[in-house]
């Protein structure tokens, strides 16, 4: 067992320097294969992270678990998290190798007071927890290969906004507007730190009841934000000064994505229970077929294959509103959802055959797109022009598609009319038709 390097970020999220040379710390650990492996390496934040492990990491005893290893500061030190680079080695012969051998599941505490002992699981009752945590086994090259852990919240640096603002209209009354301002995604969990921009609505700015500037540039200041690394997807908002701008921004369209190998799609069918005076339930279910429109009845249908399980429960909410969503299962187990369609729930069909079960919801339900976006789509599988010349695509189910928005898709761009979902265990579609002129 082994590891490369562990180093502490400060509360800005910068590696604290430490030196061994210069009484920095000590370092000690259950096992210690030979003095050239000593864990004084891995937190020597000169040492290199890549190359020969000699003097630059740690190794047990042997490929043995139930390992610990210490580090004393020399001073006391504010820190929000750690840097690992898990066990590799480097030569003519195993170049990247032995990645099997660094650590995994981890516990890690802190202490006011000097930790000397060395024996794992010992005296844990007198130590603060900083949790449980999985560290990964290095990629199979001789690289750095960053692992992020944060204990406390991040802070980040949130790249300004430019809004681009133009009317030359005299306003003799204070007028409000919403403009776009930065928010981030943030991946705590993964291996490299990511700060993705997007756009939302956010900050107000107010007229101060004075003859705008034609033309004019307003630069919303550069924001630091701190972010909860127990969350996904920590939200925040800014709220830059008042300003003598004019009166117009473009509509704001949030949206966040994750990567797909790191996640499981799921998809969550809630009845609500307000209007029956009970609470929501999540129920499982086998399909779901579903029509959007906009301003005009979305029909919505599921199956509930577990009769027994949920029969009483549905009907005990016999006034109760469909709600679909999709989103992601992260590793750790956390979700994170957006809706995609609502219905009132209208008819209950309880279907019994001679060894199935099964209950089936159906639903209507009027919603209109007041505010139209834009939405880029990619990997259309189906294209269709009907006698009257309207086109229709099939694709992923998107989150952020609405009927009502503009599509872009395959170097086309048309008004979406409705769209129509097919969802079972197998099978994922959604299909969006042109709005007829």
């Amino acid at each position: 067992m082994g590891v490369r390097s562990i180093e502490f970020l400060d509360p800005l999220g910068n590696v604290i320097t430490m030196i061994d040379a210069d009484g920095d710390f000590t370092a000690d650990a259950t096992t210690i294969y030979e003095s050239s492996v000593h864990p004084k390496y891995v937190f020597d934040t000169s040492t290199s992270k890549t190359g020969t492990t000699d003097q630059t990491s740690w190794e047990a005893d042997g490929k043995k678990s139930d390992q610990r290893i210490l580090i004393v500061f020399s001073n006391p030190i504010s820190f929000i998290g750690i840097v690992v680079n898990n066990y590799h080695a480097s030569g003519e012969y195993y170049d990247g190798g032995y990645t099997d051998r660094g650590i995994k599941n981890t516990d890690i505490y802190w202490s006011e007071n000097e930790i000397t002992n060395t024996t794992y699981g010992a005296d844990t009752g007198y130590y603060h927890s900083l949790g449980q945590h999985l560290v990964e086994e290095h990629v199979a090259d001789d690289v750095i290969d960053n692992q992020y852990i944060y204990f406390e919240p991040i802070v980040v640096d949130v790249p300004a906004s430019e809004v681009d603002v133009k009317d030359n209209a005299v306003y003799v009354t204070p007028v409000v507007v919403v403009v776009p301002v930065g928010r981030v995604l943030a991946s705590p969990r993964s291996r490299d730190f990511t700060v993705i921009p997007i756009i939302i609505p956010s900050g107000r700015i107010r007229d101060k009841a004075q003859q705008p500037t034609l033309g004019l540039d307003y630069l919303i200041p550069q924001q630091r934000v701190s972010l909860d690394p127990q969350e996904v997807r920590p939200d925040f908002g800014v709220s830059p000064p008042p300003a003598l701008v004019s009166l117009s921004a473009p509509h704001p369209f949030p949206y966040w994505t994750a990567d797909p190998t790191k996640v499981q799609t799921i998809y969550l069918f809630t009845l609500t229970g307000a209007p029956d005076g009970t609470t929501d339930i999540t129920i499982p279910i086998s399909s779901c077929q579903m029509r959007r429109r906009d301003g005009d009845p979305t029909y919505m249908s599921v199956v509930v294959p577990g009769y027994d399980d949920w029969v009483n429960a549905i009907t005990a909410r016999p006034n109760g509103e469909m709600i679909f969503k999709k989103g992601v299962r992260f590793a750790d187990g956390s979700q994170q959802v957006e809706e995609i369609a609502r219905a009132n729930l209208e008819d209950i069909r309880l279907d019994e055959g001679s060894e199935e079960r099964s209950v089936t919801l159906v639903g209507h339900k009027t919603m209109s797109n007041a505010a139209p976006n834009v939405v880029t789509l990619s990997k259309a599988n189906y294209r269709n022009v009907d006698a009257s010349g309207l086109r229709r695509y099939r694709c992923e189910v998107d989150l952020w598609l609405r009927p009502g928005d503009t599509v872009e898709i395959e170097g086309e761009s048309f008004t979406v009319g409705f769209i129509s979902y097919i969802i079972g265990e197998r099978q994922e579609v959604m299909e969006l038709v042109e709005m007829e002129s």
